[in-house]
């Protein structure tokens, strides 16, 4: 036989690098497959040029986790218990009673033949796989007699056999793309054409070659004598595609569709669009080309390597065709369904009634013995699938425990009903074999139940002798039972239904065309909401609109329910009541009319027309809405909620709206009549002023309000269940309490059920907390609970409370406001970080008032001088806070230590004024460096005076923590001066002194943590300060001191200067190191004391209070209230 594979080779091609570990997971492995578009094309253009598959082919592997030696030592076992005779069975499924004589029979099963198989040794551990064969005795029960024969040999080879903890060859191998044409629209176009021919592709699978360096992935052991108890292991492995291996479908079919692309012609496209795995199928329009379809369709498979067999047609001359390559049967198989070739009919067999335990499991089993693609019965099994429904919600649950009784009774009664059942239909449907003239339409029926969705599609042939139609497809779909309560109403399901509908209208329009032209289109509903919905231009939530969008594509007509053929599609319907149902299966009988005489529908929907206007016709509406049940209404709001923010307002808005619907009222005719004088902008106030309202109107308004919110957030099904609620005479959901003979109210007993969604509840919260004078949660809640069951109350009301709900209590978000989160710690400016003396950038501020005796004013205050770098303090103590002491005290600091480059000071009127003198001295100093100039003996330090000047520096207004640098220090002065003196007033003398002191106590305190067992000295601002006073000069130091212990050289006294000098400098360059390397390494870190609150920033356009700081003993409740505008970082 020549082969495909003499041109054409599959690889096993491999993209996974070097070696995936032990523990690798299946789904670790799917990970690194891939499968592309570009791959495929690439593929696709190789096989069209004939040539090697490359390494970029459909398929990818890898080696196992598990060893080729543990797999192979895995699969010889169980090739060993296969052979046992105890497990062994014949093709009739009894066990063989003597060994002897049998064990050739295995050698038959095994199916082995020189072209499919080749033996191997075993070699070196790289990508090699051995699989699980065994014979298929799961299929053999549910085989015929004939069909036992022909698969004797039939060998099942598992390549999803794997090791625990291990991947099969199936998951690591790609898929690849689902080329097959679709089953269903193959038997929809099989029904097309007057003469169908079928065939099959004998071994399709085996057919196809593999590459040799690929065979090793689909080993398999075998004994090598089976006659024989003790016989060796042989090693084998295929040479062909493998059935069972999970890319050998994707393949075939690839191989197919590559093979038929070098021939043209409409017998290759009809091959092409109707193949299916190995069968094929083609159309003809008459008998004479059945020989010559038989002859080509051979000839063109031969050369590719493959041999067709096995034809079948409902036309006599396929018995000319050889014994050999047909199927001399009457009923056969045509892709699952039975195929009458005589009678040219299509045959669907129902289960027979079989009398046994009733499980969940057989129930499922026995569902899905019918096999009906094209839904042509689904009435039929629609009514087992409720019951099937129905028996997954008994609880509890179980595969294989007995459903109870009553439903086994339903079940019993419905199997008995089938038992074995024949429905038999016309393949053909066109009544006239010349099919030239015709035009071809299709009209889908759609309806929808409580408890199903039906659609039925019928083709309209229209012929100039005739006019047909024909049931081609049918679907019933059971409602879920997760399907929320609000989407279970009639309209919703109808329309639900209708969008389905438009969906298998696609897919049979799509499938029809390959062999026919569609020239209409045409859906058809007996819901009348369904075109309420098409025709409104209203705006509806996305459930509704996201189904209009598809079903508007369409054009959409009303019929009567009586016409409907759907109807039995949405019910169901017994077998004997479907086949005697000539609705079902021909459709309305105007659709053998012409359409001239069909009656015009009540209302339908053209795609191509602009949606109607409001004018239609309103007895149309009230016969609809006569017919809708209570849940199927869908509401309007009357009254806009969001408009109100109060709940008596609300009520007696309703009321006034009741009293004036009310058709006959004296009240109302005297009212009209007394205001239709009145000019318009005055009628609607003087209606609402004329008379009050008494309190019979204001509880029925009340009532209606609380309906209208019942309907529009209704209670579920587990909410009914958890709290009991029942429906009281006027239509109001309660929750049943349990203190009937407590004589309470009513409301207290029973109280009536709101959802928290429901706007009202805001309303209600507001009143409440109202009327118990701003109370808390659980005040209002028990209020609230006098009458009425909020859901999820505490927290609905906590956030009505928090400002969070609609309508919040202004009053209650003010006082309890809180303030707004500290940003986060900037940087660090550059004066805190950068510098070599002490004293270069300082920071400014006075504390205090203290009292003094002996003076005419007794107050005075204390001026601190921090250090930016070394947190050094220079205190001054001033008698006022005018800028003329201030400055006084800045020229005494100058003296006493140095010049500050930069001065940093909060915005107080004493330092903004003071900062102009400042300028004014540095101006006035310039002038005066001729008198000392000459005692400096460097010429830099004189530059230094010159060019360096004091720049003032403001702090940014209302931002404390920008000077926290100095206002901690002032914190550490006032806890020694208030311990000392108390409210005691002492000399200024004292003072001063004292001030001085604790000067010296601050400059000595450590500035970087130590511990009692380090013997380090610590790192304090009195280090700089003594052995410096101003940039200290760099020299190149020498040691000083010998090593020599016994050298005592005589110093002089300019030697002691110069090492109490070099000390000094000394002294100064490890403070420095020290201050680098400890206290600026510590300030590198953000610490933010956050104390576990929740952080709270202010928002653009939000309502804030502004702090007042001269007014800090009011409450803040009075504070300023402000609109935040914008927000800006600082």
């Amino acid at each position: 036989m020549e082969m495909l594979t003499d041109r054409l080779k599959i690889y096993l091609t491999r993209k996974i690098p070097d070696k995936l570990g032990e523990s690798a997971t299946p789904n670790q492995l799917r990970r690194q497959l891939y499968y592309t578009e570009e791959t495929y094309d690439k593929l696709k253009t190789t096989l069209e040029k004939m040539d090697e598959v490359n390494e970029r082919a459909a398929m990818e592997i890898w080696k196992m986790p598990q060893t080729a030696r543990e797999q192979r030592e895995m699969r010889w076992e169980e090739c060993k218990r296969e052979l046992d005779f105890r497990t062994l069975q014949d093709v009739g499924g009894k066990k063989f009673e003597e060994w002897e004589g049998k064990k050739l029979e295995l050698c038959q099963r095994l199916n082995l033949q020189i072209s499919m198989t080749e033996t191997t040794s075993e070699t070196a551990e790289v990508n090699q796989n051995y699989q699980a064969h065994s014979g298929n005795k799961k299929l053999q029960s549910v085989r015929t007699a004939e069909e036992r024969k022909s698969k004797a040999n039939e060998r099942v080879y598992n390549a999803s056999a794997k090791k625990p903890n291990s991947p099969s060859l199936n998951q690591c191998l790609e898929k690849g793309p689902n080329l097959f044409n679709d089953l269903a629209g193959i038997l929809l176009r099989s029904r097309m054409k007057k003469i169908l021919l079928c065939g099959d592709i004998a071994k399709a699978f085996h057919m196809i070659e593999l590459h040799p360096k690929d065979r090793d992935v689909v080993r398999f052991l075998w004994a090598a004598h089976p006659e024989k108890e003790d016989t060796p292991l042989v090693e084998y492995r295929f040479t062909r595609v493998t059935f069972g291996v999970i890319c050998s479908p994707a393949h075939l079919a690839l191989t197919i569709e590559m093979h038929l692309r070098q021939y043209q012609g409409p017998l290759v496209k009809q091959l092409n669009e109707n193949a299916y795995v190995d069968n094929l199928l083609v159309g003809l329009e008459n008998n004479n080309q059945v020989e010559e379809a038989y002859t080509e369709i051979k000839r063109i498979f031969k050369e590719g390597g493959m041999d067709v067999r096995e034809f079948v047609s409902n036309s006599k001359e396929v018995e000319k065709i050889p014994l050999g390559d047909r199927i001399d049967k009457r009923v056969v198989k045509l892709l699952g369904t039975k195929w009458d070739t005589l009678e040219d009919e299509f045959i669907i067999t129902l289960p027979k009634f079989e009398e046994k335990k009733i499980t969940r499991r057989t129930v499922l089993a026995q569902l899905a013995k019918p096999f009906d693609p094209l839904g042509l019965i689904a009435p039929i099994i629609l009514q087992a699938k409720l019951l099937r429904q129905q028996a997954d919600a008994i609880k509890p649950g179980g595969w294989d425990k007995p459903l109870p009784s009553t439903f086994e009774k339903q079940w019993n009664n419905l199997m008995s009903k089938w038992d074995g059942q024949e429905i038999n239909l016309y393949r053909l449907i066109s009544p006239d074999p010349d099919q030239s003239n015709n035009r071809y339409q299709l009209h889908v029926f759609t309806d929808a139940s409580i408890t199903a969705l039906g659609a039925a599609i019928y083709l309209r042939i229209i012929n100039p002798k005739y006019i047909h139609a024909q049931l081609i497809f049918g679907k019933s779909l059971v409602i879920p039972a997760a399907m929320p309560n609000t989407r279970k109403t009639i309209p919703s399901l109808e329309l639900h239904a209708t969008m389905l509908s438009c969906k298998y209208l696609l897919f049979v329009r799509e499938q029809l065309e390959k062999e026919l032209k569609i020239d209409k289109v045409q859906i058809w509903t007996d819901s009348m909401d369904v075109l309420d919905f098409l025709l409104s231009e209203r705006k509806f939530d996305r459930f509704i609109k996201n189904r209009l969008n598809r079903i508007r594509e369409f054009p959409v007509k009303h019929i009567a329910g009586n016409l409907n053929p759907a109807d039995v599609a949405s019910r169901g319907a017994s077998p004997q009541e479907l086949k005697e149902n000539k609705v079902w299966w021909k459709g309305p009988s105007f659709l053998e009319e012409s359409e001239a005489r069909w009656t015009k529908p009540l209302r339908e929907f053209d795609p191509n027309s602009p949606p109607m206007n409001q004018t239609e016709d309103k007895s149309i509406y009230e016969m609809t809405s006569a017919v809708r049940s209570r849940e199927a209404i869908t509401l309007e709001p009357i009254i806009d909620y969001s408009r109100f923010s109060n709940w008596n307002r609300l009520v007696n808005t309703m009321a006034f709206i009741k009293r004036i619907s009310r058709k006959s009222d004296p009240i109302k005719k005297e009212i009209v009549r007394k205001i239709n004088l009145k000019p318009e902008p005055e009628r609607t106030k003087k209606l609402f002023e004329f008379t009050h309202l008494n309190v019979k109107e204001v509880k029925k308004a009340e009532k209606i309000i609380i309906k209208l919110s019942q309907l529009e957030y209704p209670p579920s099904e587990d909410v009914k269940r958890n709290l009991d609620l029942y429906e009281d005479s006027d239509k109001i959901w309660r929750a049943k309490g349990r203190f009937n003979k407590s004589g309470m109210n009513y409301d207290v007993i029973n109280p009536i059920f709101l959802s928290h969604k429901s706007p009202i509840v805001y309303l209600l919260i507001r009143k409440a907390h109202l009327d118990t004078k701003h109370g808390g949660i659980e005040l209002i809640n028990c209020t609230l609970r006098q009458k009425f069951w909020i859901t999820h109350s505490r927290r609905t009301i906590g956030n009505w409370l928090s400002a969070k709900g609609k309508n919040s209590c202004g009053i209650c978000a003010r006082w309890g406001a809180k303030a707004c989160t500290t940003p986060r710690p900037p940087d660090l400016p550059a004066c805190r970080i950068q510098g070599s003396s002490a004293f270069q950038s300082v920071g400014v501020d006075y504390f205090g008032p203290f009292y003094t005796s002996g003076l005419e004013n007794s107050k005075c205050w204390g001026a601190i001088f921090t250090c930016t770098l070394t947190r050094a303090v220079h205190l001054e103590l001033v008698t006022d806070c005018s800028s003329e002491k201030f400055l006084l005290a800045l020229t005494r600091f100058i003296r006493r230590r140095r010049t500050p480059q930069t001065i940093i000071s909060d915005n107080a009127t004493t330092f903004v004024l003071a900062n102009k003198v400042v300028q004014d001295l540095c101006k006035a100093e310039r002038e005066q460096k001729k008198e000392w100039i000459h005692l400096m003996a460097s010429k830099k330090v004189q530059d230094f005076f010159l060019l360096n000047q004091i720049q003032w520096k403001f702090n940014t207004p209302l931002s404390p923590w920008r000077g926290a640098f100095y206002e901690r220090l002032i914190g550490s002065i006032k806890h020694h001066l208030y311990r000392i003196i108390g409210k005691k007033k002492i000399p200024f003398e004292e003072l001063m002194t004292l001030l001085i002191e604790v000067e010296r106590i601050l400059n000595e305190r450590p500035l970087t943590y130590y511990t009692s067992q380090e013997i380090v000295e610590p790192l304090r601002p009195i280090d700089i300060l003594d052995c410096s006073a101003g940039k200290p000069f760099h020299m190149n130091l020498t040691p000083t001191l010998d090593k020599d212990p016994d050298y005592k050289p005589i110093e002089s006294t300019r030697d002691k200067l110069l090492q109490i000098h070099q000390r000094a400098l000394l002294k100064s360059h490890t403070f420095w190191r020290e201050w680098r390397n400890t206290y600026l390494i510590n300030l590198r870190e953000r610490w933010h004391q956050t104390k576990d609150k929740k952080k709270i920033f202010p928002r653009e356009n939000q309502i804030v209070l502004i702090k007042d700081e001269n007014e800090m003993w009011l409450y803040f409740s009075t504070w300023v209230q402000a609109l935040n505008y914008k927000c800006y970082i600082i």
